[in-house]
């Protein structure tokens, strides 16, 4: 659909009396990305409202508003996606760990303990609107990180016992393991990782923020964002 047919079934939704959480869920699956979804959300909301003008200071507010809303709204379902991430980051780190080469298996179960417990949380949040619990997930992921760093430091290499000591490596890797392809993953490994938690972390952490910052707003803005 075009933006202004979306616009347009939009406006059909306010006439038949749904509720704005309803016509963003409508519009949302209909939509490819975030930025097109709020655009045409504000029109949806502004354009079809029935009630009296509002200046354009408030309307300006209120435009403001409604973003900090859809985005807090958008970045809480993306949470069991994070959580998703999380586990499938534990799983390979895991499935990469062999305990004579890399000893690497106590961070993916770390990384998988961290997953567990921000799915567990974020649907504490989604079933009970327990919304504290946004700050609980941020700091449990950070802690259990916190936790790894301070005892188990960084993984290792994946392969670099191969280059050290003459152990029976599998042929691939004893092909590669000093020049080719597999040395270079190997020694990339622990950066990746790292780089992938911290990344995945600032997204859990976003998610409070963007909560934080809706709850900030006064309660008749809230008010009139529900009236929309």
């Amino acid at each position: 659909m075009t933006q202004k047919e979306l616009i347009e079934f939009g406006h059909k939704l306010i006439a038949k009396g749904r509720t704005p959480t309803e016509i963003h869920n409508a519009i949302s699956i209909k939509v490819s990305n975030k930025k097109e979804l709020n655009n045409i959300l504000e029109k949806v909301f502004i354009e079809g409202k029935t009630t009296p003008k509002r200046s354009s200071k408030k309307v300006s507010e209120l435009l403001k508003a409604n973003k900090l809303k859809l985005n807090f709204e958008y970045s809480q379902k993306g949470l069991i996606r994070i959580s998703i991430l999380i586990l499938i980051i534990g799983g390979i780190t895991l499935f990469l760990s062999k305990e004579e080469v890399n000893q690497n298996a106590v961070f993916g179960i770390m990384t998988i303990i961290q997953g567990v417990t921000i799915a567990i949380l974020n649907i504490l949040v989604k079933s009970k609107n327990l919304y504290d619990l946004l700050l609980i997930a941020v700091i449990a992921y950070f802690t259990i990180w916190i936790i790894e760093l301070f005892i188990w430091g960084i993984p290792n290499d994946l392969i670099e016992a191969y280059n050290h000591h003459k152990m029976n490596a599998p042929s691939i890797i004893s092909l590669q393991a000093r020049t080719g392809g597999a040395r270079f993953i190997g020694f990339i490994f622990p950066f990746l990782y790292l780089g992938l938690k911290l990344f995945l972390g600032w997204f859990v952490f976003d998610v409070y923020r963007n909560h934080t910052k809706y709850e900030a707003l006064s309660q008749e803005i809230k008010d009139d964002l529900k009236a929309l």
